[in-house]
């Protein structure tokens, strides 16, 4: 069972990386390098990116992350990437992996990573030593070397002329001298929440396409199901606004090299999930059983394999990239026995689905911007299934022979559709189905991609359809037949206005639906989401001007680009828009530690920086260091560039449903990088959180002395109260950070600018926005978060951020909110005590005297139930508003002084 337990670690367990440089290493590198080079044809390209060549080889599209100092091959159809060991891999502290895949000049790139393990185990990562490009014979090839445990590990990736499409990933093992066992190997791609969606082909047995196991939490029969002697795995692109691309991984062969020159095939098998794909070999052959299934007998024979000295191990295996989003030509080439089955359907966005008898998974396809379609399938009896937009399937059987067979036109239930008026935008659109009609879903790819059983939603699709106003937005919607009832809305300081109607199959219902009308006003105040990510994420697949869209849609002012360790920057299109005068950005990063290691044994969290310098010729577009380094490296980092910068602190508690988030790094208080919890009872330079005050060496900076905090994080109440303790905590000990609420939204299903953060500005508007200001405003405080409550809160004079003399004062509390929006609690913290609590409803204004024994500082709360409306338009939310504090000088003596625990 070592085997599987080593498996399961790769999931599960944090990482422990070593990286090994040799002097056999540098010596093996330097004879490729010193081999003549005979150049190719013109369209090839083989060398590492410089200052003289990038422009010219750098590929394109939102997830393209190469740069400056990378390797990058062409052959004149596609362009791939390879990064340099001195950059970031994904679940490795460096690079050396492929980053970068698509068609030359077509801007198309949707991968992210192609990492090699040793012994299946994220432990086992590979960290290399070097790089080399080379062009001979006909082909353009990246070779990584590095030598571990007294193996050497060489991948090559090629690009030839005589199959195109193709890239060859080569492997290749030779144990030099005796060392730690190596049972296995295997590529991992991550594509996180779905970006890519893993289409699933089974040499033996049944195939789920694209059904897959979660491995997070799997049992053993369950983790053993999900491994299969894989055929192909299709990565389908997300279509939308995206160009179109898929991936089509395969095995072609995996051969044991004996002493004596003579070669034998080892097993290989496969792993997909909703977040991976895994393709793996053992080194060598079963000595029981065959090689085309895997069950735990087999893998206990890998308690005993590793290879001798003078054996190899060679892992071949291909990346097929297609102009579609479906792997068509992939999929066809591997029923040369089959006939073609054609047909024609009334819409462009439907999907075709092949079955077998059995209903293991065939064959999935799009259409042509014309309707038709058509795939290869085995012969036998099967059945197509073919799903539409408004809720429409039909299911029909096939019997194919051996020739090939035309359906004609195939005739899918009619839907109804929805036209919007002219003038409703902006406005968010919220669809809700009535009684027994479900709510619809718009922009789904129809793939029905699931895991555990449970059918996983786009990015791209959503309940809402948000309408940005500045000439891309959709003139209808096709919904299913049935009761629905519509609202229209903008965002906390707008009203909403509904409608109720019913619709037939076939039938077009115009929307009568007028624009939300402004209810509340927040003079001096602009809106911003500092946490929010679209396609150049590699967990996002929201085309920037659909983010655009939804933004306004939902009211949202400023926009702070925080794509994971990826800097991305919407100026030039809100530029060619035309939207200065409506919306702002501001470039930053969500600096995304998931890597473990001897100096950062509990990684290093999720943190934002912004604002930042843009620069695309450079990896990730310039952004920061996120691997084996502390937080305090990172603000260095950070405020050794140009200018004034700010670090947020993301997510930084679990939640229940979470589990063992902590272990996965992504909340820094659970673990502060160094394995103990932030405990917010305790002094900052208490035993369990002193870790926060340990300077750097060389900059004196601290990990406490980051500037923002995340209090609110999408809908969880269960976070803000966790970090809202934390949060007190540190201003009590004279560590005061700014709150901040935010939607840290991936999707269109769930809206960005809720929460959302009203900061001061002298002129609160996008057309005289100063992005310094900005900066300044946040950094200081002065800033209120909200789910859907509008504030109006001083002390004295002083409002958030602000800082008021005297040990007396009076606070005014206004509190309005749109008619959908619920309030009724207020609460009033004094040094982080409640003091007191009010039931109140909008809109109310209050005077309550307050009066200090010493310095202090006030924070206001306002909660609401979340019913009603409220519920129908934002789910996953409750109504809620908090301040920042306001600080007393009570002794007047012009400092503040912290009250202590």
């Amino acid at each position: 069972m070592q085997g599987f337990c080593i498996l399961r670690r790769m999931f599960t367990s944090p990482a422990r990386l070593r990286r090994h440089a040799t002097t056999t290493c540098l010596t093996f590198l330097v004879s490729i390098v010193a081999a003549p080079c005979a150049f190719a044809a013109e369209e090839f390209f083989a060398a590492q990116l410089n200052d003289a060549n990038v422009r010219g080889h750098l590929t394109g599209g939102p997830d393209a992350v190469g740069g400056i100092g990378d390797w990058a091959i062409s052959n004149g159809t596609l362009c791939a990437v390879v990064a340099d060991p001195s950059h970031e891999g994904y679940i490795l502290p460096s690079g050396g992996s492929l980053i970068d895949l698509g068609y030359c000049n077509r801007d198309d790139d949707q991968w992210a990573n192609l990492e090699l393990l040793s012994n299946l185990a994220r432990s086992g990562a590979m960290a290399w030593d070097a790089v080399a490009a080379e062009q001979s014979d006909g082909e353009a090839r990246i070779v990584t070397i590095a030598e571990r445990n007294g193996v050497m590990f060489q991948t090559s990736y090629v690009l030839d002329a005589t199959d195109p499409t193709r890239l060859l990933v080569r492997t290749r093992l030779d144990r030099v001298t005796e060392g730690e066992r190596v049972f296995a190997i295997s590529d991992v791609s991550i594509h996180n929440l779905g970006t890519l969606r893993p289409f699933m082909l089974s040499r033996s047995g049944h195939s789920e396409g694209f059904k897959h196991s979660s491995t997070g939490s799997a049992s053993v029969s369950e983790l053993m199901s999900a491994i299969v002697p894989v055929k192909s795995v299709t990565l389908v692109g997300p279509g939308g606004g995206a160009v179109p691309i898929s991936y089509t991984l395969r095995i072609l062969s995996s051969r044991h090299v004996r002493q004596d020159g003579s070669e034998r095939e080892v097993p290989t098998f496969a792993l997909s999930t909703e977040t991976l794909t895994m393709l793996a070999t053992f080194v060598r052959p079963y000595w029981i059983g065959d090689g085309d299934s895997i069950n735990v007998f087999k893998l206990a024979q890998s308690l005993f394999m590793d290879l001798d000295v003078g054996e190899a191990l060679v892992f071949e295996r291909e990346i097929r990239v297609e102009q579609r989003i479906d792997g068509r030509e992939s999929t066809d080439s591997g029923y040369a026995n089959g006939a073609t089955v054609r047909g024609q359907l009334d819409s462009a966005s439907s999907r075709v689905h092949a079955f077998d008898a059995e209903g293991s998974a065939l064959a999935f396809v799009a259409p042509e911007a014309d309707g038709s379609f058509a795939l290869r399938l085995p012969p036998a009896i099967h059945t197509l299934e073919i799903r539409g937009e408004g809720a429409r399937k039909v299911t029909l059987p096939v019997e194919v022979a051996n020739a090939d067979l035309d359906l004609g036109v195939i005739e899918m239930p009619a839907a109804a559709r929805v036209t919007f008026p002219a003038d409703l935008a902006p406005a968010r659109v919220v669809f809700r189905g009535v009684g027994e009609t479900p709510d619809p879903v718009f922009g789904d790819d129809m793939t029905g991609f699931a895991s555990s059983g449970r059918e996983i939603l786009a990015h791209l699709a959503s309940h809402d359809v948000s309408l940005g106003g500045f000439g891309a937005d959709p003139a209808s919607v096709w919904i299913a037949p049935g009761q629905y009832r519509v609202y229209a809305t903008r965002g906390p300081e707008f009203g909403l206005t509904e409608t109720e109607f019913s619709v037939a199959a076939g039938e077009v219902h115009a929307l009568d639906l007028a624009a939300p009308l402004r209810v509340v006003e927040t003079p001096g105040w602009i809106t911003a989401d500092l946490h929010i990510h679209s396609a150049p994420s590699d967990d996002s697949t929201v085309p920037m001007r659909d983010r655009l869209a939804s933004f306004l849609a939902e009211g949202g002012e400023v926009l702070v680009s925080t794509d994971h360790d990826h800097v991305s920057d919407f100026s030039p299109l809100i530029e060619e828009l035309g939207l200065r005068d409506r919306i702002r950005s501001v470039v930053g990063l969500e600096v995304t530690g998931v890597v473990t290691t001897p100096n950062v044994p509990f990684s290093v969290g999720h943190h934002n920086v912004f604002p930042l310098p843009h620069r695309p010729t450079l990896h990730r577009a310039g952004a920061l260091q996120s691997e084996n380094v502390r937080l305090r490296e990172i603000i260095g980092e950070a405020r050794a560039l140009p200018g004034k910068r700010l670090v947020q602190l993301n997510h930084a508690r679990s939640t229940a449903s979470e589990g063992g988030a902590a272990d996965e790094g992504g909340t820094f208080f659970d673990h502060l990088s160094v394995g103990k919890r932030f405990d917010p009872s305790l002094a900052i330079d208490s035993e369990n959180n002193r870790s926060l005050l340990e300077a750097d060496g060389s900059t004196g900076i601290r990990d406490i002395d980051f500037d923002v905090m995340e209090l609110l994080n999408s809908g969880s109440m269960e976070r803000y109260y966790k970090l809202r303790a934390d949060w007190f905590s540190l201003l009590r000990q004279g560590y005061p950070k700014t709150g901040t609420g935010n939607s840290d939204t991936h999707s269109l299903y769930r809206a960005p600018a809720v929460p959302r953060n009203y900061v001061r500005m002298d002129d609160d508007t996008p057309r005289g926005f100063e992005e310094a200001k900005f900066v300044d405003s946040i950094g200081r405080g002065a800033l209120w978060i909200t789910t859907g409550p509008i504030l109006d809160v001083h002390l004295g004079d002083a409002a958030a951020g602000d800082t008021v003399l005297g040990n007396e004062a009076t606070l005014r509390v206004g509190v309005r909110a749109a008619p959908w929006v619920p309030v009724s609690e207020l609460n009033i913290f004094v040094n982080g005590e409640l003091t007191e609590q009010r039931s109140i409803d909008a809109p109310v204004d209050l005077e309550i005297p307050l009066r200090f024994e010493s310095d202090s500082f006030v924070v206001v709360e306002v909660l609401g139930p979340a019913s009603g409306t409220y519920r129908e338009l934002l789910p996953e939310f409750q109504p809620m508003a908090v301040t920042n504090a306001i600080f007393v000088d009570a002794d007047g003596d012009g400092a503040w002084s912290a009250p202590g625990l």
